[in-house]
């Protein structure tokens, strides 16, 4: 029997996948591991042991194996713990945050409102950003769900009587409610004496959260599945 070590990226005592290769003409059927069967005390050498770092094993499938030879894949006891983690640094565009808006009348010299000045300030960064990948490997599809809440801006548009006013999408909080109206001492020339209110309503997200989730997917890998998350860490940490 030859017997070899494989480690998926970083070593991970945690995460090994131990393989097991047999000559055909040393198999019987009862040497024949169960799928997903756990073993305890499997019977390697010390120094093995050790290095490996498992009390017990899950056999996890089969592996290519030369020919008159088989292979066998046995993953953790328990799958599903972080294997490999790496922190790069990466340009990445976060989505504005706007810290406030207000609208001010501007006033006609014969006494009516001829539009609104629209003022507002933005926290904006694309730009070096700490980017996290942590794998999990799994002998069972991993379950990935949408995150409940996710970093999603909200755009802002409005037609009022005298104009037009928009922003890009934004995270914000609650802002308005806003009453557009023509009239201060004197009717407006076109519109007459009329309001239209408006208000801003805050998003999931109001500003950065400390780690956004770029990327979350699995792949086929070593007789299971890898799942690869991607975290972006929000600027200044």
């Amino acid at each position: 029997m030859s017997k070899r070590f494989q480690t998926l990226g970083t070593a991970d005592l945690e995460q090994r996948i131990f393989r097991v290769e047999v000559l055909d003409n040393l198999l019987k059927p009862s040497n024949f591991p169960a799928f997903l069967t756990t073993y305890d005390n499997w019977a390697f050498d010390a120094k093995e042991r050790v290095e490996d770092g498992f009390g017990a094993y899950v056999y996890i499938g089969p592996d290519e194996a030369p020919a008159g030879s088989s292979a066998f894949l046995f993953g953790p006891p328990t799958a599903g713990s972080a294997r490999t983690k790496f922190d790069v640094i990466e340009s990445y565009p976060w989505v504005p945050v706007l810290t406030s808006l207000a609208a001010t009348a501007k006033l006609h010299v014969d006494g009516y409102i001829a539009d609104y000045f629209w003022s507002y300030t933005l926290k904006s960064y694309r730009g070096p950003t700490k980017i996290k990948t942590t794998e999990t490997w799994s002998s069972q599809r991993h379950t990935i769900s949408v995150p409940a809440t996710i970093l999603q801006g909200q755009p802002f548009a409005i037609q009022y009587y005298q104009n037009t006013f928009s922003l890009p999408e934004t995270l914000h909080a609650a802002y308005g409610t806003w009453s557009l109206n023509t009239k201060d001492t004197a009717n407006h020339p076109s519109w007459g004496d009329v309001s239209v209110s408006f208000s801003l309503a805050a998003t999931s997200l109001t500003d950065w959260p400390t780690t956004h989730i770029i990327s979350d997917r699995q792949e086929p890998a070593q007789g299971g599945w890898l799942r690869k998350t991607v975290e972006a860490y929000k600027p200044g940490t």
